[in-house]
């Protein structure tokens, strides 16, 4: 059933006011980011912005999905080492808070939930999965 809900995915750039320029979309009921947003900001404050520019795209009462790693620097991609922004769950959710949504539910899996064998592609400590609501 989901599958069939889902009309298109959008390459988009999360840097940018208008995610989707140059193309231009009714608002979205839902929108899901995985594991994403951290690999692509170099700081805080471009996090923080990033957020708000994905939840502009949300209509009002539009449902923020976020899957996100915590406590992450880096992480592997066979030899390929790659940047990831170190975010706790605090900085998170006041992200979500700041960019004018309400948390639903959050919750954190520990270090311990994350497979042995993935530990060493990764320095994490933990995921978080939030879902939040647009006001």
């Amino acid at each position: 059933m989901v599958r069939q809900s889902i009309r298109e995915i959008i390459h988009c750039d999360i840097h940018k006011s208008n995610p989707l320029e140059p193309k231009v979309y009714e608002p979205f009921d839902a929108i899901m980011t995985s594991y994403c947003v951290e690999a692509a900001c170099p700081d805080k404050v471009s996090f923080k912005e990033a957020i708000k520019n994905i939840v502009n795209l949300l209509k009002p009462g539009g449902v923020l999905l976020i899957f996100t790693v915590l406590d992450e620097t880096f992480y592997l991609v066979g030899e390929k080492r790659f940047y990831c922004l170190k975010v706790d769950e605090t900085f998170v959710k006041t992200a979500v808070v700041e960019a004018g949504c309400h948390i639903m539910s959050a919750e954190v899996k520990s270090g311990d939930a994350v497979d042995a064998e993935d530990e060493a592609l990764a320095d994490l400590s933990g995921l978080l999965f939030l879902c939040a609501i647009k006001q």
